[in-house]
């Protein structure tokens, strides 16, 4: 894999077997701190989440609206097969990336290093 820079990229967990509107107040908090702390692209592990609901759904779309704005990007890995349906029927999969894989995800969020293999920064040709 090519050097790649994680700086703005934050990975958030959730121990959550349900997101739903009673316990998503936590978890979009969590999301919010990262996003006041810098962090400009997202990658959400729903590894435990079964399922969710609506309040979900429009979490996911206004996270995408704030990451957005400022250029960011917003990924998710881990769905189960319920929530990967929703994320299907909503069209969420239009605005936030779905990955098999916590690498894959990390490679489409994270930015090409400007560093050579030996860890000195290259020189950009003029052309």
């Amino acid at each position: 894999m090519d050097d790649i820079d994680l700086v703005g990229v934050k990975i958030l967990r959730t121990s959550a077997g349900r997101l739903d509107a009673p316990n998503l107040g936590s978890f979009s908090k969590t999301v919010s701190e990262a996003i006041d702390g810098g962090a400009r692209h997202i990658l959400l592990d729903l590894a435990s989440v079964r399922t969710a609901d609506s309040a979900f759904i429009g979490f996911l779309f206004d996270l995408y609206r704030v990451i957005s704005r400022l250029s960011g990007r917003v990924s998710v890995i881990n769905l189960s097969a319920e929530l990967e349906a929703l994320v299907c029927m909503t069209g969420l999969f239009n605005f936030v990336r779905v990955f098999s894989e916590e690498d894959l995800a990390l490679q489409y969020l994270a930015v090409p290093s400007k560093l050579s293999s030996n860890g000195t920064e290259e020189e950009e040709e003029e052309s």
